[in-house]
């Protein structure tokens, strides 16, 4: 049998060969990053619509919106995305456009919300709208008597919506996978 020496490969060499293999590792971990963060749902959190009549009631109403955002965000960045500070957001009534949130958010999923004035009774009205077709997936209302303050339904409103999503959006793209 023939003996043969070992084969000596130059330092520079090695070292280019484990930086080539860190970067592939490294290229892989981030497309597995982006690809789990494609699936990732994203939902948008309009600005709330004040049809009461009762412009005290504009500041109430930003404070559910941004509670709502908060505790959406704190179902885990890995599970949902969470967006409430766009322009497009801030659009009210007939000025929203849902094609456009969509469009310049990437979000696939809106929660609005209207307070109404129905006599002496407040009617909060949320929904959760699925952007790619306009569908209505989720609609609650919660009445108070008009006198009432809306802080204290701050917590409320975010329950039923956090409630909604982890129903009609978290359990979608577990069904999806």
């Amino acid at each position: 049998m023939l003996d043969q020496a070992p084969v000596h490969i130059p330092a520079i060499w090695r070292r280019l060969a484990l930086g080539a293999t860190l970067l592939m590792i490294a290229t892989g971990v981030l497309l597995l990053v982006q690809s789990l963060a494609a699936r990732r749902p994203v939902i948008a959190v309009a600005a709330f619509d004040n049809a009461s009549g009762d412009a005290a009631r504009d500041g109430d109403l930003d404070r559910m919106a941004d509670a709502i955002a908060d505790r959406l965000a704190r179902l885990g960045a890995d599970r949902i995305g969470v967006i409430d500070q766009a322009a497009e957001l801030r659009r009210h009534g007939a000025e929203r456009n849902l094609p456009a949130i969509a469009r310049t958010t990437g979000a696939a999923f809106v929660v609005l919300g209207e307070l109404h004035a129905n006599g002496n009774r407040l009617t909060l009205q949320l929904q959760l709208i699925r952007l790619d077709d306009g569908a209505q997936l989720w609609v609650q209302r919660i009445e108070r008597r008009w006198g009432q303050s809306l802080k204290w339904v701050n917590e409320e409103a975010a329950d039923e919506v956090e409630a909604a999503v982890r129903q009609f959006v978290l359990h979608e793209r577990a069904g999806r996978d």
